[in-house]
């Protein structure tokens, strides 16, 4: 009988509740995030082209007390922020872009996140690219995309203001957190 009852929950549990949250914004992304920058060995770009001496460490300390990985991680959190940004993280390479993104969505999705249709692959999402070789569109509510951290690179490359600079740097950071995720 006690079996019976807690077959009947799991099931009762794994039916209704088939949302799951493995890859949220608060643990998971920024871990990804964190194992994606040290296996590109991204803090030795850092010290060697950048002349960051901290590397991942380094703080932008007129702009706040994040370091390099904490803008990365913060710019992961906040491509979930409002979550129906989260319906354009979906890529499938087998149709073309402008055909891959989330199509087997629940109905309650459809319905709560319909003013952010259209809906786009993950590239395009992030690189406004409609396929390889194509034409660049800029996609509807995207902010801190590909196109913008490069825009917020130059900007640190070029900037003589050492705030300037690091506010720069900063936003060119969290971009690309954006865009990984």
């Amino acid at each position: 009988m006690k079996r019976k009852i807690i077959f009947s929950i799991i099931s009762i549990f794994v039916f209704f509740y088939n949302f799951v949250f493995a890859y949220d914004e608060k643990i998971g992304h920024p871990r990804i995030i964190e194992k994606a920058a040290k296996r590109l060995d991204f803090e030795r770009y850092l010290i060697t082209n950048l002349g960051f001496i901290d590397g991942l460490k380094t703080r932008f300390l007129k702009v706040s007390k994040n370091n390099i990985l904490e803008w990365l991680q913060e710019g992961s959190r906040l491509e979930d922020s409002p979550w129906c940004r989260a319906t354009n993280h979906f890529h499938n390479p087998l149709k073309p872009w402008d055909q891959s993104f989330l199509t087997d969505e629940p109905l309650w999705l459809g319905v709560h996140c319909r003013s952010w249709k259209p809906w786009y692959s993950n590239i395009t999402w992030a690189t406004g690219f409609l396929s390889p070789a194509g034409p660049r569109i800029i996609p509807t509510k995207q902010w801190m995309g590909w196109h913008d951290a490069r825009d917020y690179y130059y900007w640190a490359l070029t900037s003589i203001s050492n705030t300037h600079r690091e506010t720069y740097f900063a936003k060119t950071f969290q971009a690309l957190g954006q865009v990984l995720t």
